[in-house]
């Protein structure tokens, strides 16, 4: 498979489902937010299972997490590139991959971008950049 590179970029300021763009600062705050806003009680057991997501973790590091409520096709991949800092605002920067061939069921994504709590403690916003890479076609 071939890279094309960048298409393009959509800026979001928000999900389709409004789910907010805020830093996680502990364990019980993750619980608590994959409660609100996921439906899928599986979900939010996978995600508090990551043993990653403990006391040490949340010591130094925060999460953002971010919804994409809707993707048209599950053979496309989203995944955090970067959190970007501008002034007072965090851009967290996602990349969204197109397979050559994908199928046809919906899907949705929660990303977790992991931020040094020392690196937002002066952002007042948050949003989010999502970058589009189209792999190569093959010609028949």
């Amino acid at each position: 498979m071939t890279r094309t590179g960048f298409k393009g970029s959509d800026n979001y300021t928000g999900q389709d489902l409004d789910i907010p763009l805020t830093p996680l600062y502990s364990a019980a705050e993750l619980e608590a937010f994959l409660v609100e806003w996921l439906v899928n009680e599986y979900a939010v057991e996978e995600v508090m299972s990551i043993k990653k997501y403990d006391s040490a973790f949340f010591a130094e590091y925060a999460l953002i997490p971010v919804a994409i409520t809707f993707s048209p096709s599950g053979s496309i991949k989203y995944k955090v590139t970067s959190a970007m800092h501008y002034g007072d605002r965090l851009t967290v920067v996602v990349s969204k991959t197109i397979p050559e061939m994908g199928t046809c069921d919906v899907a949705e994504w929660l990303l977790l971008a992991e931020v040094k709590k020392s690196d937002i403690t002066d952002i007042k916003s948050f949003d989010m950049k999502v970058y589009t890479i189209e792999l190569a076609r093959e010609s028949r």
